[in-house]
């Protein structure tokens, strides 16, 4: 929806062969640089507007690359507050859209990912509030449209200052 209606390319990144390769064979900051590296050159690949998903770097990068790269708006959004079990029931209601790996797990194990994926969310939303990076809380679904709302006004926004310079 946000896609659609800003006019944008989506791009995935986290569907990149690379990006996948690098998460699997480094661990921690020695996988910071090549993620970096490799985010960069799949955006200067993108020539029309586009809104990248996915990202494997942390609120600081994408800073850093937003504050290199007028052009770029970063965002992040996430699920912080939703309970596990009732995450699980939204994703299986969707066919477990954008979450298809989910699906080969048992139901066990998908419930420690979802957790896991929880407490990510919270520390994403926390690092961005600390630097001022703006996060998206999609924990309530019946809230969805009002949020991807929310969110396409203030790429708008951030477009319509960035053509004003």
């Amino acid at each position: 929806m946000v896609c659609d209606t800003l006019r944008c390319v989506h791009l995935n990144l986290d569907r990149d062969s690379e990006i996948i390769r690098i998460k699997q064979d480094l661990a921690g900051s020695a996988r910071s640089q090549p993620l970096k590296r490799r985010c960069r050159e799949l955006i200067s690949q993108v020539s029309e507007s586009s809104v990248i998903e996915g990202s494997p770097l942390n609120p600081e990068d994408i800073l850093e690359i937003s504050n290199e790269d007028n052009q770029f708006i970063g965002a992040f959004c996430g699920y912080p507050t939703v309970a596990p079990d009732k995450k699980l029931e939204q994703l299986e209601a969707s066919g477990f859209r954008n979450a298809e790996h989910l699906r080969r797990c048992s139901e066990e194990d998908r419930l420690a990912r979802i957790k896991k994926y929880i407490r990510a969310s919270r520390i994403l939303r926390d690092q961005c509030g600390d630097i001022g990076l703006p996060f998206f809380d999609y924990s309530d679904l019946s809230k969805l449209s009002l949020k991807q709302s929310d969110m396409v006004q203030y790429f708008q926004n951030k477009i319509t200052d960035v053509s004003k310079q």
